[in-house]
């Protein structure tokens, strides 16, 4: 049985040169697979959460994983239906989220693993792909008919919507883990077409033909300057200003560019709205005709750059002019693209910590201890300021942070009957950053033996960070190590009272699930308490007496 790191590492190979892979389906009989995909997904928070029968990852074992690869054998394992949930949208609709059960979620790992090592990508995508397009576009590198029959009764397995079971007649279930990888394979043909044939289509010319007007005004300034008319010479600077150094309506110069993260897509073009029209027909034309998709009409705007901006990945994105700004006697800010925050994510931000027009404290906060209250109010702020460093007006944050510091202040005032600038004057500390001394606001939590921990409110600097670069490098080969639980498990001895027998994985949803020390402490969240650790490895009757013996009292 050969290693998930050799398997994959051919697998890749073949991809990367474009080889079919045909014998593709008896990897769904490697152990060794299932036992990575496991390691993958144990941790995850939807591990312990059943779709629709009670399966969950507790109780997983290598029994388990071989009543798996023995209904694969004689392609007889069938996917459940996922239980159907929805869950909000930034703009107050709906999303349906699938909650497949535990074996197809494992199951799933396995086919995200092999289909990743072929086609080396992975991003998230939108539910309303067609099927058979899907397995054509598989079938042009994967030649193995039972591997894309599984394929198909993955995603024809349906859904359970209020406990009516419905089919599944288009897309990919959003909450499956090999989702994102069939959604990236299928949009490939997309960025395909728009780099083999659009890009090529609409780009031409080396440079913009210059300006004749700016020319002869430049022409003009020089002779200013070398007779030492100095009047003459500044208005002929104000002219020269004012104009553009080439043609910017040059029809023999066109650009087009192309990105794309999961389903949303941009296109920068330099040319005529005329143009910008004819492209997205055509790109409409190519998801209708050959990917079965549509447009959505609302979202896929054409916008002038300058005047405008486009909403990509929750940035304004917009080209910038200004006539005032001169560095080295030149505009250098002009026609380039400038990052922005929007400003309706800054109100939407703000909106979580206000209650009747101003900052309010959070009741269902205000009982945790300080350090929990500081490290929650940090993090939501920390996560959105340095998600937007890479905007040049990101100091507009500044609302945010006012805001968030104030409803902070405020729930531990509340918490101990005490006033805003008492509890400042008490968290308020100095940090060292890269930019100097920052203040901060700072609470810990002591540790026995351990040094403290701490957490922090503030102390970023609201500036843009030009290095605050996105990349996306090529994939690297990685290594799959085999995971320490999956060495547990293969020990095959029983952690709770050491015997040596067939075992299996008892698994909770966090260690605070566990209880507190003391005497209502089962000993088998004692020993998990102590070995700092949301599973155990243990034999059937200890298993059993696990779930009889539960704990009383969750923290």
């Amino acid at each position: 049985m050969q290693e998930t790191g050799v398997v994959l590492g051919v697998l890749r190979e073949r991809g990367r040169k474009g080889l079919p892979c045909t014998q593709l389906y008896r990897q769904m009989f490697n152990r060794e697979l299932y036992l990575t995909a496991y390691g993958n997904i144990y941790s995850n928070q939807g591990a312990m959460t059943p779709g629709a029968n009670e399966e969950t990852a507790d109780g997983m074992s290598e029994e388990k994983i071989e009543q798996i690869i023995g209904l694969m054998r004689n392609e007889r394992y069938r996917f459940s239906p996922a239980r159907r949930i929805y869950i909000p949208k930034k703009n107050g609709r709906l999303r349906p989220l699938g909650l497949p059960s535990w074996s197809d979620k494992l199951v799933g790992e396995v086919v995200r693993l092999l289909l990743e090592a072929i086609y080396e990508c992975i991003s998230d995508c939108f539910g309303s792909l067609d099927h058979e397009i899907l397995l054509r576009i598989l079938a042009e590198k994967i030649q193995d008919q039972r591997f894309l029959r599984l394929i198909r009764n993955m995603l024809k397995a349906g859904y359970l919507e209020d406990w009516e079971y419905r089919d599944s007649l288009s897309g990919c279930p959003q909450g499956g883990v090999v989702s994102p990888i069939l959604s990236n394979v299928y949009l490939d043909k997309l960025d395909k077409f728009v780099e083999q044939e659009l890009i090529p289509q609409y780009t031409r010319g080396t440079r913009r033909k210059c300006n004749p007007e700016y020319d002869r005004i430049q022409y003009r300034l020089a002779r200013a300057r070398k007779r030492g008319d100095r009047a003459a010479a500044r208005d002929l600077e104000k002219q020269l200003r004012s104009l553009p150094a080439s043609d910017p309506m040059d029809p023999g110069y066109r650009r087009l560019k192309y990105t794309r993260y999961a389903d949303d897509h941009i296109l920068g073009f330099i040319g005529p709205k005329a143009e910008a029209e004819e492209i997205k027909a055509k790109l409409a034309k190519f998801l209708r005709e050959t990917l079965g998709l549509e447009l959505n009409q609302q979202k896929t705007l054409i916008t002038h750059a300058r005047s405008q901006h486009a909403r990509f990945l929750g940035y304004d994105i917009t080209v910038q002019h200004s006539r005032d700004k001169i560095t080295g006697g030149r505009r250098t800010v002009n026609g380039t693209i400038a990052l922005r925050v929007p400003r309706d994510v800054i109100k939407a931000q703000i909106a979580r910590y206000r209650r009747r027009g101003k900052p309010s404290h959070r009741p269902r906060l205000q009982n945790l201890d300080d350090y929990d209250i500081v490290r929650k109010y940090g993090a939501e702020y920390a996560g959105v300021v340095n998600y937007y460093l890479l905007a040049r007006d990101v100091y507009r944050l500044t609302t945010l942070r006012w805001n968030a510091e104030s409803s902070m202040l405020r729930t531990l005032a509340r918490k101990h009957r005490s006033s805003v600038a008492k509890m400042a004057a008490r968290h308020k500390a100095k940090i060292e950053t890269s930019d100097g001394l920052r203040t901060c606001f700072e609470a810990r939590k002591h540790r026995e033996g351990k040094k403290d921990l701490v957490a922090r409110f503030g102390g970023i600097i609201l500036r843009q960070d030009r290095r605050a670069v996105i990349r996306d490098p090529a994939p690297a080969p990685a290594a799959y190590p085999r995971k320490e639980l999956a060495k547990r498990l293969r020990t095959r001895e029983c952690e709770l009272c050491e015997t040596g027998t067939t075992v299996t994985v008892h698994q909770v949803t966090g260690l605070k699930t566990l209880g507190k020390p003391g005497p209502g402490q089962p000993a088998w969240a004692a020993l998990m308490a102590k070995m700092r650790r949301k599973t155990l490895i243990v034999c059937a009757p200890c298993h059993d007496w696990i779930h009889a013996n539960p704990v009383a009292h969750a923290a």
